[in-house]
């Protein structure tokens, strides 16, 4: 509903907090209304489609992405062929991070913060390939994807590639990350192709914010202060792009 908050919990589950009651008491979890156990976890990242209807939660180590019914609170089960409660299976070795929902509620993103992938997942109950997965590869992203979002008209993702982070990465990590941009258009015959690379955006671009103008799109970036706040403007058909730090 429109005054619930669903909330990773970094365990295996979700809880539910009422919005209405974020004022004194909320300190002591009085808004708390519901703890929603999962197939899996841990939990870093919830995605809610636009109807609201349902919540996506990644299981970071498990290679899936939980179904939330936010009616009735519970995780839905994806495969009702098999025994128990079924997640979404990504691919073997998949490490799902942060998840993004795009406006039409057609897809959910997921990306992962161990390779140069991010995971575009059906969620349009009318179609036939209903949360059928499709892997995005993205390259350079040498230590994986972390935030992404999605321009205001649903055109194009962006999504951030560290470079050297705050914490490890891996011998011989270029120092500086960049900003792969992939087509959402789903009218054209790249949708789901990466289309375009905005380079060398500061040690650990992070979190990608997109505004209401599809042109603009900001970012930060958790490692280099000097670079810390990034706002990305691309042209008109938005196939290239000019970055300002604000300071």
């Amino acid at each position: 509903s429109l005054h619930h908050v669903f909330a990773a919990q970094h365990i295996d589950e979700v809880a539910v907090l009422d919005a209405r009651l974020l004022g004194p008491g909320a300190e002591q979890g009085l808004n708390l209304v519901a703890r929603i156990p999962l197939s899996g976890g841990p939990t870093t990242s919830v995605g809610i489609t636009p109807d609201m209807t349902r919540a996506y939660v990644n299981q970071r180590f498990n290679a899936a992405v939980s179904v939330i019914d936010t009616a009735t609170f519970q995780e839905i089960d994806t495969d009702p062929d098999s025994p128990g409660v079924n997640p979404i299976k990504l691919p073997d070795g998949a490490h799902p991070y942060l998840i993004t929902v795009d406006p039409e509620g057609h897809f959910l993103y997921v990306s992962d913060d161990l390779r140069g992938a991010i995971y575009a997942i059906n969620i349009d109950p009318a179609s036939p390939d209903y949360h059928a997965v499709r892997t995005i590869p993205v390259d350079p992203a040498p230590t994986g994807v972390s935030g992404m979002d999605i321009s205001a008209d649903g055109q194009r993702l962006y999504a951030a590639a560290p470079g050297q982070g705050i914490f490890y990465t891996p011998p011989g990590t270029p120092e500086l990350g960049n900003i792969v941009v992939i087509n959402t258009d789903e009218t054209s015959e790249d949708f789901l192709k990466p289309i375009g690379v905005i380079p060398n955006v500061g040690r650990e671009p992070h979190g990608i914010t997109a505004t209401n103008d599809p042109r603009l799109i900001t970012f930060t970036n958790r490692a280099q202060d000097s670079q810390g706040f990034g706002v990305i403007r691309a042209n008109e058909s938005a196939t290239s792009w000019s970055v300002a730090y604000l300071n």
